[in-house]
């Protein structure tokens, strides 16, 4: 994908005017997902706030690059190209080279609509920046949700994660709070990044001493190899999943037969109006909406860097990565008429009259703290025979 250009043209007539009539707004995006079975999933939902900002009257041009083999490199490019604002990575671990590299440096935003390792809230490099942000609640209420729910149903437990910011701080957080519900943590055991053919060693030492439950930190790519391997080597089959292995690619692989019944956590999505709105419009475009994550955190990540982009134009500003930094906050938070997913129009009709907004998401409340980051449900929920069921979700405030 790197190089990709996706050009939003639509200029369709509104009744706000922009403070710099038709400036267009460059916009990065740091994205890939190999685990997703659908990897046009999360771009369409990137497409749909372009499109739909575009219409509305702020021109949004999308440029994309891929991270791998090299995010800072990619970062790089993308503001070679004059990028105001990234949307990405897709991965705590390229967010966190991405940012330190490049982006905070040149005064670029970032704002990761998947990254979730704690790392990222009090990252060294953004420190009197501020200019790292994430639409997705850090793996703090994650593993503070899983740690919890499994104490409920296993007294002991294992875990299996990938060596990197994300397994290994979500790891930490499972165990703080399974150990302190009365759970008992039997092994911890990492495993390098890049997939590996097998992982029997790895599941030898969780395995070893017998625990309920393993709790599986990873990604994909990773599972569909150690979960077939722990049923035909080792006759286990009870994990715990999370967002990165909340795949369908892990059941295809797998078998249902392995995998059904078998539950995991993820950053929730709320049940309200404007994820119901975001939803019909998604359906409207390209059918369907998969039952993946993240599509929702990158459209509001798209969605208010164009609000706060023409909130700096109605200001007389420029758009600048600074300027998209300084009026972030005001668009996506308290005080302010609410506006959702789509009604951009609107929203910029009130910031031409002056007037202030508060961006509801379709993936709830974009209310960023002092560290760029937000507060949202952990869902949980279960593969079916035929994909991925959403079971209930569970309120964590940040420690």
């Amino acid at each position: 994908m790197a190089g990709l250009l996706v050009a939003v043209t639509l200029l369709a007539a509104a009744s706000v005017v922009l403070a710099a009539p038709h400036t267009e707004v460059p916009v990065g995006v740091l994205l890939s997902d190999p685990d997703v079975t659908e990897p046009s999933a999360v771009f369409r939902g990137l497409e749909l706030a372009a499109q739909q900002l575009t219409a509305a009257g702020l021109p949004v041009r999308l440029i994309a690059e891929d991270p791998a083999p090299d995010a800072a490199a990619a970062a790089l490019r993308l503001i070679a190209d004059g990028v105001v604002a990234i949307v990405g990575a897709g991965t705590s671990g390229d967010t966190i080279r991405a940012a330190e590299a490049h982006a905070i440096p040149r005064s670029v935003v970032m704002i990761s609509p998947a990254a979730t390792a704690p790392a990222i809230t009090d990252l060294a490099a953004d420190r009197g920046r501020d200019l790292l942000f994430r639409t997705v609640a850090p793996d703090t209420l994650q593993g503070r949700v899983a740690g919890t729910l499994a104490a409920e149903r296993w007294d002991t437990a294992a875990i299996l994660h990938v060596d990197n910011q994300y397994g290994a701080g979500l790891a930490e957080h499972f165990r703080a709070a399974y150990e302190a519900a009365g759970g008992r943590v039997v092994a911890q055991v990492g495993h390098p990044e890049p997939a590996s053919g097998s992982y029997a060693a790895e599941l030898r030492a969780v395995l070893a001493d017998g625990p309920d439950v393993v709790a599986a930190y990873g990604y994909s790519r990773h599972a569909e190899v150690y979960v077939k391997e722990a049923a035909e080597m080792f006759a286990f089959g009870t994990f715990l999943f999370a967002d990165g292995t909340k795949s369908l690619d892990l059941l295809a692989a797998a078998g249902a037969d392995t995998v059904e019944g078998l539950v995991g956590t993820a950053p929730g999505l709320p049940s309200g109006p404007a994820n119901v709105a975001f939803v019909r419009q998604y359906r409207a475009e390209y059918g369907d909406k998969p039952p993946l994550p993240f599509i929702e955190n990158a459209y509001d990540a798209l969605a208010v860097i164009g609000l706060a982009a023409f909130r700096a134009l109605a200001a007389g500003e420029q758009v600048t990565g600074s300027s998209v930094r300084d009026h972030l906050r005001a668009v996506a938070g308290p005080p302010g008429r609410i506006v959702g997913p789509g009604d951009f129009a609107r929203a910029f009709a009130l910031l031409s009259a002056n007037r202030e907004i508060d961006y509801q998401g379709a993936s709830g409340p974009v209310d960023f703290d002092a560290a760029g980051d937000v507060t949202t449900s952990i869902e949980i929920w279960r593969f079916t025979a035929g994909g991925i069921e959403s079971l209930f979700t569970r309120e964590a405030e940040q420690p």
